[in-house]
């Protein structure tokens, strides 16, 4: 879980696109966030969606999908993601995005 908090921290920095602006990171490393982000297991979809984030800012379309899809099969709360994502995408990107998500999700419940 450390490791993924550190990840977490690192697609932070990177940014969410190459000419996106990236975060404020430093407000990872206060006390209170790494102590919760370290001591729980909310980090690994966390880190799934923010990964997914990063890849729909990079124009790979199915690996968001994806990572999205694996932090769905983590905690549901990625899911509420994927209306927003697929209007944003339109339909011949958001079919991509979507085998992606769904390939993931049927793979895991399988």
């Amino acid at each position: 879980v450390t490791l993924a908090a550190v990840g977490l921290v690192a697609v932070l920095a990177r940014g969410y696109g190459p000419d996106l602006p990236a975060g404020p990171v430093w407000v990872l490393a206060l006390p209170g966030a790494v102590y919760f982000c370290v001591n729980r297991f909310d980090v690994l979809p966390a880190l799934a969606t923010a990964v997914g984030f990063a890849c729909l800012g990079r124009n790979r379309v199915g690996w968001a999908g994806a990572c999205v899809g694996l932090g769905a099969l983590l905690k549901v709360y990625p899911v509420l993601f994927v209306p927003v994502v697929v209007r944003y995408l339109g339909v011949r990107r958001a079919a991509a995005f979507a085998a992606g998500f769904v390939g993931v999700l049927a793979a895991g419940y399988g």
